[in-house]
């Protein structure tokens, strides 16, 4: 499904897309861009793989030009742990589906989470938030969590942030499910009770 793609490119924004399941587009558009690669850390084991800095590289980003979009299966976790700083700048903002945070319970997991919640929240903060109701809510150190969890971070050298009382989901969202409610996230506010008890579990 590109069409999300194909509404930037309509209004003459190019898109470079990148994606190794398929064979190519569903429909040809002069400004979208496809190439048959995965993306994920260079050692993946998954041949011709580019990492951030390789996308960078390939497409000639520039501080501040462009929006990614990212959608792996879980290896957006190391694919941010292992990002520099130059390979983010390019980005006004990130829109990322989160995988399997039940996993923060485990300390290697937690380590990768930790380092690419560090690399991104240098340069970004979160500005909606999103869980994906095809996942559970579940039980992470006594509080519920999705999931599965979709992020958009918006760059703090392009945009001035504040805090918000905003609650998730809000009507500009729809469930990915339409069959189930969406799951409710409030104000997505948990404070630091969930960090400071995964922070005390894994350094034992």
């Amino acid at each position: 499904d590109v069409t999300f793609e194909e509404q930037l490119a309509a209004r003459g924004i190019p898109v470079h897309l990148f994606d190794h399941t398929v064979a190519g587009l569903p429909r040809p558009h002069p400004l979208l861009h496809f190439l048959r690669r995965p993306v994920a850390v260079a050692n993946s084991g998954l041949p011709l793989a580019l990492d951030l800095a390789g996308i960078v590289q390939l497409c000639g980003l520039q501080p501040d030009s462009a929006l990614l979009k990212i959608y792996i299966e879980g290896d957006e976790w190391g694919l941010f742990a292992e990002a520099g700083r130059a390979a983010l700048r390019p980005y006004r903002q990130i829109v990322c589906e989160f995988h399997w945070l039940e996993r923060l319970q485990s300390p290697a997991f937690f380590a990768t989470a930790r380092e690419a919640v560090a690399n991104l929240m240098r340069d970004f903060a979160v500005v909606h938030a999103h869980a994906n109701n095809y996942a559970p809510l579940v039980a992470v150190e006594g509080l519920q969590v999705p999931s599965v969890l979709e992020l958009t971070l918006a760059s703090r050298h392009c945009y001035r942030l504040g805090a918000t009382a905003e609650e998730f989901p809000t009507p500009l969202d729809a469930p990915n499910n339409p069959g189930q409610p969406d799951h409710l996230l409030g104000k997505f506010d948990y404070r630091r009770r969930l960090a400071e008890r995964l922070w005390r579990r894994v350094s034992v």
